[in-house]
C-alpha cells in the first residue's frame, strides 16, 4: 500500500510539493498529519487516535478485536472508519455479521446494491444477486461499477483456464459462499485417514519454518521416516509473531538429530535466515519454484497414501482451509488468499520437501547420508 501511495504522490506535482514520505508512512507537510499502514497484529493499534481509518479485507478478519480499536481511535477525533472487502464465506467471520446486521437494520437491494444509510452506520455492497446468473457478464459488470472494470476485462477473466466457478462467483461477482463450495486442495477425509498418533520420525530429521503473510504467526515443522519407511511429518510449534522462532530452533537442534532446517527464501520467514545461520544453524533455502515442487510433492506424498502425520490441531485447520496460486506450469499455498493460516501446512510441506530433497527419497539413503 505504501509502493502504492509512493507513487501516486511521485506522479503528481501537486501532491509532491505538500507530502513528504518516509519510510513507512506520509506525512503533510503543512499540517503534520500522518498516513500509515498497520500491520494486522493489534497489539500495533492500541492508544490510536486518528481522524480516518480503512480496514481492508474486513472478510478475512475473525474476530472484531481490531476493527473494535480502529473504531475506538476514529471515535477520539469524531473521525470515520472504512471497511472494504470482497465477499467471504458465510456464516463465518466479522464481516458476515455485520452483513447480517445490516439486514436487520432495513438494508435494502436495488439491483446489484444493496445499501443501509444510517447516521453512525452504513453499508454499501455491489454484488450479483443470490438468484443471479453469474455467467451473465453484464449482471456481474453491473456488480463492478469502477469504471475500469470493464466487459471485456470481465469475459477475460471468466474465460481463463485458470479462473474457477467459486473464484468468479466470490471475487468477480462478489458473492458469498458456503464453506462446502470452497475448493479445498486436500480433501479433510483423505487427511483425517493419515493421521497416526503413533507417528514419530526415527533418525535424523530435517526442521522447516513458515509464517504467515503478515508475519503474525509462525509454525515449526518436523519430518522424518517412521519404521516403516513412511514420510512423517508433524508440527512441532505454533504460535504469534515470529520473535519466538529463533530460541525454539535452536533449542530443537539441540535436542535432536537435524539435517538442517528448510525456509522458503522468498516468504517473510526468509528474513530470519541471517540469524538463524548466526548462530550456527544450518539452513537449507528454498526458490519460488523449489517451493512450487515441494506443494506438488507433498499433495503427490497424500495422494498415494504414502505421509502419515499425528493429527496437530494446528495443522489440520491450516490443511482445511489452504487454496493454492497458480505459478506457470507449477502451483504454490497461497498465504494470503488462503481461508486459513498457511504458517503450519507451509512448514509441513517444506520439511517433506528437506526429506525428500536431501535425503534423498528413501529411508535407507537418507539415514547413510546424514549418519554422524
Amino acid at each position: 500500500m505504501l509502493t502504492q501511495l509512493r507513487g501516486f504522490v511521485e506522479r503528481s506535482p501537486g501532491l509532491a510539493a505538500r507530502v513528504r514520505l518516509k519510510q513507512r508512512e506520509a506525512i503533510n507537510k503543512r499540517t503534520g498529519g500522518r498516513f500509515r499502514v498497520l500491520a494486522a497484529d493489534s497489539d500495533t493499534m492500541d492508544g490510536l487516535l486518528l481522524t480516518f481509518a480503512v480496514a481492508d479485507e474486513v472478510h478475512r478478519w475473525r474476530a472484531s478485536e481490531r476493527y473494535t480499536i480502529l473504531l475506538a481511535g476514529v471515535q477520539k477525533r469524531d473521525g470515520r472508519l472504512f471497511g472494504i472487502s470482497t465477499a467471504g464465506v458465510k456464516d463465518e467471520g466479522l464481516l458476515w455479521a455485520m452483513r447480517e446486521r445490516s439486514l436487520e437494520l432495513g438494508a435494502i437491494r436495488d439491483g446489484a446494491y444493496l445499501g443501509l444509510h444510517g447516521d453512525r452506520f452504513t453499508w454499501h455492497e455491489w454484488s450479483l444477486p443470490e438468484d443471479g446468473d453469474p455467467r451473465d457478464i453484464e449482471a456481474v459488470k453491473a456488480a463492478n461499477p469502477a469504471p475500469w472494470v470493464t466487459v471485456e476485462l470481465l469475459r477475460e477473466r471468466f474465460e481463463s483456464p485458470s479462473m474457477t466457478e467459486i473464484d468468479w462467483r466470490r471475487f468477480s461477482a462478489n458473492q458469498w459462499v458456503q464453506r462446502s463450495e470452497v475448493d479445498s486442495v486436500i480433501s479433510f477425509p483423505v487427511w483425517q485417514a493419515l493421521a497416526d498418533s503413533s507417528c514419530r520420525p526415527t533418525g535424523t530429521v530435517l526442521f522447516a519454518i513458515d509464517c504467515a503473510f503478515d508475519a503474525t504467526t509462525s509454525a515449526i515443522a518436523v519430518a522424518g521416516y517412521d519404521e516403516e519407511d513412511r514420510v512423517c511429518v508433524d508440527v512441532t510449534d505454533y504460535g504469534s509473531g515470529t520473535t519466538w522462532l529463533i530460541d525454539r530452533m535452536r533449542q530443537l537442534d539441540d535436542a535432536h538429530r537435524n539435517a538442517g532446517i528448510v525456509v522458503d527464501a522468498g516468504s517473510p520467514a526468509g528474513a530470519l535466515i541471517p540469524r538463524l545461520q548466526e548462530y550456527g544453524l544450518t539452513v537449507h533455502q528454498t526458490t519460488t519454484r523449489d517451493f512450487a515442487r515441494a506443494c506438488v510433492s507433498f499433495t503427490d506424498l497424500v495422494d498415494r497414501d504414502v505421509l502419515r502425520h499425528s493429527g496437530c490441531d494446528a495443522l489440520a485447520q491450516s490443511v482445511q482451509g489452504a487454496m493454492r496460486r497458480r505459478l506457470t506450469d507449477l502451483w504454490a499455498w497461497d498465504r494470503k488468499r488462503s481461508l486459513s493460516d498457511t504458517s503450519p501446512i507451509c512448514a509441513a510441506t517444506l520439511a517433506v520437501w528437506g526429506v525428500l530433497t536431501i535425503g534423498p527419497v528413501t529411508r535407507a539413503a537418507f539415514l547413510e547420508r546424514t549418519s554422524v
